[in-house]
């Protein structure tokens, strides 16, 4: 059915790397929705879309920018349930694209919280500026949009038209002109205002993009730099731990060669001193001597030997039996993972399911991320383990974001102070786990400062 030229044809536009790679009216995207339709060209991605409502003069006057993801089939998502036509009659005024300002949602104009996560800022930098490339795409009419045009009742003709002296019509014309002038005068004034108003609008709103983008990629590198700071620290830990192992068995075999060299000196030394002492004997009782040193000498090495083999079997016996009792309990789990798959299966998720076709969101409340819309996928791993469901969302490994949620809940210094006492001084609170780092964020001034002269001193 066509929409009247009092009414707004609705369509939803597909964009990557700044260009329309797919374009369908509203109708044919609720197809998409309800798994009648798939799109075999966007499967496996997630894209970025505009849902647009467009007047009878093809000018854009509603702008909604979300995202969507598509299975490897070209289905969507099956958990998406933007309720767009809320964020529409929610939405705050945008651009003036040539029939007054549009209705915009985005990210940053985002007129329901928890789903700012489901929108995207478009790109109003010269060149790249997604309203002009919209507004070309909807001016080509790919999709071909019609209007359906109202026909007026023609106005009666009058019988009869009063006429007008030449004196009487002059002074009609003067009052008109004047009446005109003052009516320009004050249009174009108006006029002026709403340019500037649209344009003040315009350069609040891409200031407001270009802030978040920036938000985005400075959060971007917290992420990587505090990944790199975890990684590093694993390894100086583990560098650490092999260092002292190392040592140990450097002892170990120090002291062990050690003992065997003072045994031998005393061997030699005793042997020695027999020869000394029977060294005016005839060659006989010399070879007997030698041949009794030899074989205690070897009786010593194979006892020493047989010692060494019986303790390697027995370590040999531990480390079998702890593998096969390692191997069981892996089989336990396993086993029990499975049970606990089957009693989730036949429990809730039943439920679950129904909720979520339903269109009903999940949301839930972390320290860190504020409120969150938690998928149909994600429930089973937010339920298991809350802490580690928030930290990955805040892109943080989990002791970082326990020892972040610590300081959050009682931000006093750590450090340990001259007297073995904790110093418990209070110190400013870190309100987001990528800005925290153990042993900096959670050290007043002086802890911290001392941290650094002692690491430079230790250099």
């Amino acid at each position: 059915m066509l929409p009247t030229v009092d009414e707004s044809a609705r369509a939803v536009l597909f964009l990557k790397h700044n260009e329309i790679i797919g374009e369908m009216l509203y109708t044919e995207f609720e197809a998409v929705l309800d798994a009648f339709i798939p799109l075999p060209n966007f499967a496996s991605q997630s894209l970025q879309a505009v849902y647009i409502e467009l007047n009878h003069r093809f000018h854009l006057t509603v702008a909604v920018f979300f995202l969507i993801d598509f299975d490897h089939q070209g289905f969507a998502d099956r958990g998406w349930n933007l309720p767009i036509q809320q964020l529409v009659e929610s939405a705050a005024k945008g651009p003036d694209l040539g029939s007054g300002p549009i209705r915009l949602a985005c990210y940053t104009q985002c007129p329901v919280q928890w789903h700012q996560r489901s929108l995207w800022d478009p790109d109003m930098s010269p060149g790249r500026n997604d309203f002009t490339l919209i507004q070309r795409t909807i001016e080509a009419n790919k999709m071909g949009v019609a209007f359906k045009k109202v026909v007026a009742d023609s106005p009666p003709v009058a019988d009869a038209i009063p006429t007008l002296t030449s004196v009487e019509e002059r002074r009609l014309e003067r009052g008109w002109l004047e009446e005109l002038e003052s009516e320009l005068k004050a249009k174009l004034y108006r006029s002026f205002r709403n340019r500037l108003a649209n344009t003040l609008k315009k350069q609040r709103l891409r200031l407001a993009t270009l802030r978040n983008k920036q938000q985005k990629r400075i959060e971007l590198l917290n992420r990587d730099h505090q990944a790199r700071v975890d990684q590093y620290r694993t390894q100086i830990a583990d560098l650490q731990t092999d260092l002292e192992t190392q040592k140990s068995l450097s002892e170990q075999v120090k002291q062990t060669l050690d003992n065997q060299t003072h045994k031998m000196s005393q061997l030699r030394q005793f042997f020695e001193e027999r020869l000394k002492s029977t060294r005016y004997t005839n060659d006989e009782q010399i070879q007997l001597l030698n041949q009794q040193f030899e074989a205690e000498s070897q009786a010593r090495v194979e006892s020493v030997t047989k010692n060494l083999k019986e303790t390697v079997q027995l370590r040999e016996i531990e480390l079998m039996y702890l593998t096969e009792q390692q191997s069981n309990l892996l089989d336990e789990i396993t086993s029990l993972k499975h049970e606990n798959a089957k009693l989730q299966e036949f429990s809730g998720d039943r439920v679950i399911d129904k909720l979520s076709t339903s269109g009903i969101s999940f949301i839930a409340y972390q320290v860190g991320l504020g409120h969150i819309n938690v998928n149909r996928d994600e429930l089973t791993e937010y339920t298991q383990n809350p802490e580690a469901f928030a930290a990955a969302k805040c892109g943080v490994s989990l002791p970082t974001y326990r020892s972040w949620l610590d300081h959050f809940s009682k931000p006093r210094c750590q450090a340990i102070a001259k007297n073995g006492n904790v110093c418990n001084r209070t110190i400013p609170k870190i309100n987001s786990p990528l800005d925290f780092h153990s042993g900096e964020s959670d050290r007043c001034d002086e802890h911290r400062e001392n941290k650094v002269v002692n690491f430079r001193f230790g250099q």
